[in-house]
């Protein structure tokens, strides 16, 4: 329990990391998911920062796809820049929790793509989801977590 919760706190304070250097640090403290599941590992690349221009690299089940759906969209949030920059990134975090939540009100055996391990994407899941609406909601606003 008391690891899950140390978890948790780790993907939430990394996911508020913007200091490029302080979230390569975070992305190989935290666990990775797939090819697309974590602070900078877009694609399967390095946690740089960086996005590829194609993404692609294939997502390995249904969970890394949504993964991929949202650094696509902070892909496009980047392009945009300037003050629609910050709404679209909570947009994009929004579409990743109604997603996460979807998944994890279903079996896995139903989801679209299943994972080569359930239990481990269960887990990622379920701390993702986590961390992610407490971004939201310190970031985004009150109403985005939801």
């Amino acid at each position: 329990m008391r690891k899950t919760i140390l978890s948790r706190l780790l993907l939430y304070a990394c996911a508020l990391v913007a200091f490029l250097p302080l979230r390569a640090a975070c992305a190989q403290l935290l666990p990775v998911y797939g090819n697309y599941g974590m602070p900078g590992h877009r694609g399967g690349g390095t946690p740089t920062g960086e996005f590829p221009k194609d993404f692609a690299a294939p997502a390995i089940d249904s969970l890394d796809e949504l993964f991929k759906q949202h650094d696509q969209a902070y892909w496009a949030a980047e392009l945009v820049g300037g003050a629609k920059e910050r709404e679209f990134k909570c947009e994009g975090d929004r579409r990743l929790i109604d997603g996460l939540s979807g998944l994890l009100q279903i079996s896995v055996s139903e989801w679209e793509h299943r994972p080569p391990n359930a239990a481990k994407a269960l887990a990622f899941a379920t701390g993702a989801l986590a961390g992610f609406r407490a971004k939201v909601r310190s970031l985004c606003g009150r109403e985005g977590a939801r």
